[in-house]
């Protein structure tokens, strides 16, 4: 049987792979969760529909979204990172030695269960005794600290483009305005694939400034 895996990103645009088999299919209280083995891109993940992660290539978005915000300060010792569910920016933190501790804040607990058991090479640092993961609205968890972390990255679903539904742009950059983030601190965020999501990348980039002058209006 002839099984492939497509995501409609406009009415000229599709993305295809081919599925050797389906792992999993589980609907959480907020989303529809799918883990495939494809035969180009080996194990992926979905949600609701939606490419989240893939064996092939996932590094490429976890080093990126990781490593550069690090590289900025090598005195980053306490890190929040909302969303993230399959573990990847997290097995990427642990990288760090220097790092105390690591708070990852995901809402949908099933995720994190499911990547686990079907994704190890992105989830194998979820059980690092530095790492705290709290299930919760990320908007929520980051209107109750303050002056907390020296580095949060946001690995999120795309709140635009395909990804749309949780359209909360501008709450979420005033949310993090209100963690008045040490006077060294550093915010990350991801965005959409530049080729295939281009769309979202550009929201997003419009996104990441809205947070960058949110945060830095509060430090005047």
């Amino acid at each position: 049987m002839d099984i492939w895996y497509t995501e409609n990103h406009t009415d000229n645009v599709r993305l295809s792979i081919r599925i050797d088999r389906q792992l999993a299919s589980v609907q959480s209280e907020f989303q529809r969760i799918d883990v495939f083995d494809s035969v180009e891109f080996g194990r992926i993940m979905t949600l609701d529909g939606l490419l989240m992660v893939t064996e092939k290539d996932e590094y490429i978005y976890h080093e990126m979204i990781t490593h550069i915000p690090m590289a900025t300060n090598p005195s980053i010792k306490k890190v929040l990172v909302i969303g993230a569910g399959d573990g990847g920016t997290v097995r990427e933190l642990c990288r760090y030695p220097s790092i105390e501790q690591i708070d990852m804040v995901e809402i949908d607990e099933l995720v994190v269960h499911l990547a686990k058991e079907y994704l190890p090479f992105t989830a194998c640092s979820l059980d690092d005794p530095r790492v705290h993961i709290y299930y919760q609205d990320g908007l929520r968890f980051v209107r109750k600290v303050e002056n907390e972390y020296d580095l949060i990255i946001v690995d999120s679903t795309d709140p635009f483009g395909v990804g749309e539904g949780e359209d909360r742009g501008g709450r979420f950059a005033d949310g993090l305005s209100l963690l008045h983030i040490k006077n060294s601190g550093y915010a990350a965020e991801g965005g959409g694939h530049a080729l295939y999501q281009f769309g979202a990348s550009l929201r997003h980039f419009q996104f990441q400034l809205q947070v960058t002058y949110t945060l830095l209006r509060n430090r005047v």
